[in-house]
């Protein structure tokens, strides 16, 4: 939905524009996960060698949904996978406003004001995982936030019939934020840290976990004074200004802070054998 309205105030010195857009979207998304079967979900070796690692590795695979469609075994292996259908929705919200408001002080000055907010609120289902997202799970969504704001003022001031001088002056907020929605304490390798799920990556299977660029926030504050002066002779015109921007940026992002797991098997899972584990130390 949308609207706009505008007009005078006071005739030939006032005027005024507003606009509004919003957007409301809840839209369905499937994926098709591979996960193991209900008989490749034991560890390979006794719990009582090492319960702790036993006890991870049984609570992690059981996030996994039993597959309604089944594989071959494994190569050389007794293990199986299948396929699992998930359904979730990706929910949206949007808010655009725009203002406006102009002044005609003179026959020589007038001014301007213009004011914007852009406002986001994202839900990604499947947006957990690696790089892009796992694209399969549905337990990790990420919220996404935006906040845009924008404003400008300006001043013209007609010097004379051949001289215009336009001074102005603009801030912007750019603001954007990503931040976990679920968490599964068998995940969660630093309890009461208040970081993310670890990240478990397994060859061939759909990955576990919370996306490793959760949580970050970057936000921009940014200030522009400009003038600008054009000078009329004839049919030449030349224009001459000078602009002075201070940019303040505030990024909050503690890459793979929930720490990133990496099995080059279901096997070596079930085994408790990790190629690489990379994140950020506690502390």
């Amino acid at each position: 939905p949308g609207a706009s309205v505008g007009g005078p105030i006071k005739k030939d010195k006032m005027f005024f524009f507003v606009n509004y857009e919003g957007i409301w979207q809840a839209q369905a998304q499937t994926r098709i996960a591979t996960v193991p079967n209900a008989a490749s979900r034991t560890p390979s070796f006794s719990r009582a060698s090492n319960p702790a690692t036993y006890d991870a590795i049984v609570n992690t695979l059981a996030i996994y949904p039993i597959p309604t469609f089944n594989f071959k075994p494994i190569a050389g292996t007794a293990l199986g996978t299948g396929q699992f259908a998930e359904v979730a929705s990706q929910i949206a919200h949007e808010h655009y406003l725009l203002g406006r408001f102009d002044y005609t002080l003179s026959e020589k000055d007038s001014f301007f004001v213009r004011y914007f907010f852009d406002k986001q609120h994202v839900i990604d289902p499947f947006a957990g995982g690696g790089v892009n997202g796992n694209q399969f799970l549905p337990y990790w969504p990420e919220r996404d936030e935006g906040f845009n704001t924008f404003a400008t003022v300006e001043w013209r001031r007609v010097i004379s019939p051949t001289l215009l001088n336009t001074a102005r002056f603009s801030f912007s907020r750019p603001n954007t934020s990503d931040f976990a929605v679920n968490s599964f304490p068998v995940l969660q390798f630093f309890p009461g840290g208040g970081r993310p799920d670890a990240n478990v990556s397994i060859t061939g299977l759909a990955t576990m976990g919370q996306s490793y660029f959760v949580p970050a926030v970057d936000i921009q504050n940014k200030f522009t004074e400009a003038d600008d002066v054009a000078w009329t002779k004839g049919a030449h015109t030349l224009r001459i200004g000078v602009s002075i921007v201070r940019l303040d940026s505030n990024v909050f992002y503690p890459f793979r802070s929930g720490s990133v797991w990496t099995f080059q098997s279901l096997a070596n899972f079930l085994a408790g054998t990790a190629l690489s584990v990379v994140g950020t130390p506690v502390g």
